[in-house]
């Protein structure tokens, strides 16, 4: 306890601890921001922007860690306004090692399939996409992903449906 009945724990003179402090570290680290502020033609605009966002990152994040036979945690995702007005929410993929591993360098130069095993994550099986609306195990849903599914940012078919677009057609 800070106070005792008899009064404080320490002197007057004594400076108080922080208590409900956030505190940051500077760490240097690879990190790829996916611009997709000139994408109108994609259903992109207002709130829906932030669930795909979102859907998105988890995707990239998921396929990545398979890609790469790592543990997903070593892979972290955000989600950043950009673009005119910070109209449009971009998803981040970045290493999640002190120092950059080379994961998302490596991912990156993947391109395309990264992507594809992005939109592999997100349609599963031809069973899962008839069950699974929003998200599930199977998919994006992770333990690191409850808050956001929780608030309602992650759709699994409308990041599907945008990556569908993305690639030309069904991968």
């Amino acid at each position: 306890p800070l106070t005792q009945e008899r009064g404080r724990c320490w002197d007057d003179d004594t400076p108080s601890p922080l208590r409900n402090q956030t505190l940051a570290a500077s760490q240097v680290t690879d990190v790829l921001l996916l611009d997709v502020s000139g994408c109108n033609d994609l259903a992109f605009a207002a709130a829906k922007s932030q669930a795909v966002a979102h859907t998105l990152a988890r995707a990239l994040q998921n396929a990545g860690a398979r890609m790469l036979q790592v543990d997903s945690r070593e892979l972290g995702v955000l989600v950043l306004p950009v673009g005119p007005g910070a109209a449009f929410q971009a998803p981040i993929v970045y290493d999640n090692v002190p120092g950059g591993a080379g994961h998302v360098r490596e991912l990156m130069d993947e391109g395309r399939g990264w992507l594809e095993a992005a939109r592999q994550v997100l349609y599963g099986s031809p069973e899962h996409d008839a069950r699974c609306h929003r998200a599930c195990l199977d998919c994006v849903l992770t333990f690191d992903a409850q808050t956001a599914m929780r608030e309602g940012l992650i759709d699994r078919r409308l990041a599907l449906a945008v990556l569908d677009r993305w690639l030309g057609a069904r991968a």
